[in-house]
């Protein structure tokens, strides 16, 4: 099958035979695009707290959390523990405790998440790290960051429809 786009003997025919194979093409496109929202990032930096508790947020979608990442600054000794809890509002908790080390970790916190649900990041034994003397035994953080990626259900998520421009073919 012998499928030519330019048909026509005089430069008048073709630019017509180019420009009806256009318009079929044109027709035949979408003529919108849905765009989705894309994933929350949740971040926060705070001070660490009397029993270790350095981070504290509450969702405002539904939704699912993929991992979380923590970045931490100073000297930590080795079997120092993170701990995250999420508060769901129905009263259970789901937990993920992993080993703190200086830079960046990754752990899976793969949790479907309620609007309200509460997410509470704390650092294990805090009171009593701060109680050791001896320096080089010593737990000393200077900062510590978190980030959680959040991906909203899709009733939380507003979907938008926008038609795609003309791109100035003929009729």
């Amino acid at each position: 099958m012998d499928f030519t786009v330019i048909r026509g003997s005089s430069i008048e025919e073709q630019i017509k035979s180019i420009d009806r194979f256009l318009g079929h093409a044109k027709r035949r496109l979408h003529k919108t695009v849905v765009m989705g929202i894309s994933p929350i990032p949740i971040s926060g930096f705070c001070s660490v707290e009397q029993d270790g508790t350095f981070f504290r947020y509450m969702s405002p979608v539904a939704g699912k959390t993929r991992d979380a990442r923590i970045f931490v600054a100073g000297q930590v000794k080795r079997g120092v523990t993170v701990t995250l809890t999420l508060f769901k509002v129905d009263g259970t908790q789901r937990r993920v405790t992993f080993p703190l080390t200086v830079g960046q970790s990754k752990t899976e916190a793969d949790w479907d998440v309620a609007a309200g649900d509460r997410v509470k990041a704390r650092i294990d034994n805090w009171d009593a790290m701060q109680q050791i003397v001896e320096e080089k035994a010593k737990t000393i953080i200077s900062e510590i960051w978190i980030a959680l990626t959040l991906f909203p259900d899709k009733t939380d998520c507003r979907f938008e429809k926008e038609a795609i421009e003309d791109e100035g073919l003929s009729e």
